[in-house]
């Protein structure tokens, strides 16, 4: 799990291939090819491609427009391949004190876009053991 989000903060979005190498992360080839052979990320490289406005490629790299009415400290979503979507919603969900769905969903969608990604992290917090125990021990006092 922990090596996920060192790999996933060492992703080298930069535009100069030599210097995506990471020795124990993930290169932003990897990512890309990874995003590239997602079946349900095609139609989005597609309007990315075509100009649409809400999806573009930034350094070769899958990214979508950060809504509007969001405040968010980027305007580009890394788009996530469904290969990386559990492991972030967990990362995102338990180590970030297992917070509820909106703040789950707060904590992702600031820096990630993925497709049904509430109906994700809804599933993975209704199953989460811990906040179950938790609330069981809360309910009990």
């Amino acid at each position: 799990m922990g090596q996920l989000a060192q790999q996933m903060g060492k992703i080298d979005i930069s535009d100069n291939e030599s210097l995506s190498a990471h020795a124990d992360g993930i290169t932003a080839a990897e990512f890309r090819t990874a995003q590239q052979n997602h079946l349900a990320l095609r139609s989005m490289w597609v309007r990315a491609e075509t100009g649409n406005s809400e999806f573009c490629v930034i350094n070769g790299l899958l990214c979508n427009r950060a809504p509007a009415h969001f405040v968010m400290t980027h305007e580009f979503l890394l788009v996530l391949p469904s290969s990386y979507i559990q492991e972030v919603i967990k990362l995102a969900h338990d180590l970030g004190g297992h917070f509820g769905v909106r703040k789950t969903c707060d904590r992702l969608s600031a820096l990630y876009y993925f497709p049904k990604l509430r109906d994700l992290v809804k599933r993975y917090v209704k199953c989460c053991k811990q906040c179950h125990t938790r609330l069981k021990t809360s309910l009990l006092m």
